[in-house]
């Protein structure tokens, strides 16, 4: 599985600020995620080439060869998630609106959903982007390839069911914080 991997920072660019450059942004892998999302975007006519393909397409490229990485690539977008990489993203506003009436309605989210709507945050902000990349980018890579282990086990419920978790373990500093935009963006989207 891919959580089983351990990741390392050795060889990996660090900027100036501190921070690492996630491992599927480098230089290396552009060759081979051209190919694979050519090949997806061939062989899928249909859909192409949609959003966040190419940061899907890299994560598993952290992982796999390029063909195992296009046949993942093709159940993650036919069976996993078939209507979120649409030209319309039906299945990711879907998802998204069943996220909000979840995180409003149960109760240990409580507090956590008065603050953001407080400060009149929209959680499909951040929560679109989530489900949409699987969250690359939005958790540490180790913690977003277990979100990927239940991905692949019991299908897109587990993206929900992470967003559910994710907005739990932010409920007490979202609380804490008072209803202020920029501090529940930063919160949600830097997580």
């Amino acid at each position: 599985t891919f959580g089983r991997r351990r990741l390392s920072t050795v060889g990996t660019p660090v900027a100036k600020d501190g921070r690492v450059t996630p491992p599927y942004q480098l230089a290396a892998l552009a060759p081979p995620l051209r190919r694979v999302l050519r090949a997806f975007a061939t062989s899928h006519r249909a859909v192409g080439y949609c959003q966040a393909m190419n940061f899907i397409a890299g994560a598993l490229l952290m992982y796999c060869r390029e063909e195992a990485a296009f046949w993942l690539l093709c159940v993650l977008t036919e069976e996993l998630n078939a209507d979120y990489y649409t030209s319309d993203l039906v299945g990711v506003q879907v998802d998204v609106a069943l996220l909000d009436e979840l995180a409003s309605a149960h109760p240990s989210l409580r507090a956590a959903w008065e603050a953001i709507e407080a400060s009149g945050f929209q959680l499909q902000l951040v929560s679109q982007q989530w489900l949409l990349l699987a969250f690359v980018g939005a958790l540490p890579t180790e913690t977003t390839f277990r979100v990927w282990d239940l991905l692949f086990v019991a299908g897109s419920p587990a993206l929900l069911a992470a967003s559910l978790a994710l907005l739990r373990t932010l409920a007490g500093p979202l609380a804490a914080g008072g209803a202020d935009f920029e501090r529940v963006y930063a919160q949600l989207k830097c997580v």
